[in-house]
């Protein structure tokens, strides 16, 4: 195991350690350390197949194509991972156009926010008739 793929491991360790310790007094942080636990554990594991990626969205691209489409680890997995990522890094907006009052067609000006608090994240609890 080269160096890099240790200092990964260990980087997923220590964020590992940090969620868990802070996940009854900070959620929302607690799901960014959980994230890049999963995100340095995958980067290792796919370093020590000899690939390395700049960029998050690339590391998951290999993840799905590398090791769940080959079988080497389970769907559920992937699912997870993606998860994980949708509520700490939210799709961008940075294929809009820059220039004021250009939008694409179909698309109102208006951008959708996405935050850890969205229904996405976390479930919002239905309302029973007793509450009524």
């Amino acid at each position: 195991m080269n160096d890099f793929v240790r200092s990964q491991w260990a980087k997923a360790g220590r964020a590992l350690a940090a969620a868990e310790s802070i996940v009854e007094t900070d959620p929302d942080s607690a799901a960014s350390r959980a994230y890049y636990a999963a995100f340095h554990g995958v980067t290792a594991v796919l370093a020590s197949r000899g690939l390395s990626f700049t960029k998050h969205t690339a590391v998951r691209a290999a993840l799905h194509r590398d090791l769940i489409q080959a079988q080497l680890l389970p769907t559920e997995l992937g699912r997870d991972y993606d998860f994980c990522s949708i509520c700490v890094r939210p799709p961008t907006t940075a294929a809009w156009p820059r220039r004021r009052g250009r939008v694409p067609s179909g698309r109102s000006k208006r951008r959708r926010r996405y935050s850890p608090h969205s229904s996405l994240c976390y479930p919002l609890p239905t309302r029973s008739a007793s509450d009524s």
